[in-house]
């Protein structure tokens, strides 16, 4: 899966990288998750809570997609707004005020762990 939100991220990548990620999209056909009004009021709700800071509406869309569409988790490089455990027990704080139940699961690619078992 991919959102919509990370299609747009691409257009400040330079042009050998967004070539790349455009490779990579459709060498894997991920299922695009369009924008919804859900999805912009829970970001929106995200930043009001404080759950990230206001710079950070772009995260608050990350966060926001994967909690509409019931993701089971949000991989992201970003630790200092996104991947650490105050900012995600914020997220999931305002996710339960607004109706979603389903925690959802913030971690960096390292966090996965490996493929080797």
């Amino acid at each position: 899966y991919i959102s919509v939100s990370v299609l747009n991220e691409f257009e400040g990548a330079s042009e050998a990288k967004r070539r790349i990620l455009l490779e990579l999209i459709e060498n894997h056909k991920p299922v695009i998750l369009p924008n919804s009004d859900d999805v912009a009021i829970l970001a929106e709700n995200y930043i009001q809570a404080l759950a990230l800071p206001s710079k950070s509406f772009e995260d608050a869309m990350h966060a926001a997609f994967s909690t509409v569409f019931e993701m089971d988790i949000l991989l992201s490089w970003n630790m200092n707004d996104l991947a650490n455990v105050n900012r995600k027990q914020k997220i999931n704080a305002t996710n339960l005020q607004n109706g979603y139940l389903k925690p959802l699961e913030i971690v960096t690619p390292a966090g996965l762990g490996s493929y080797e078992d």
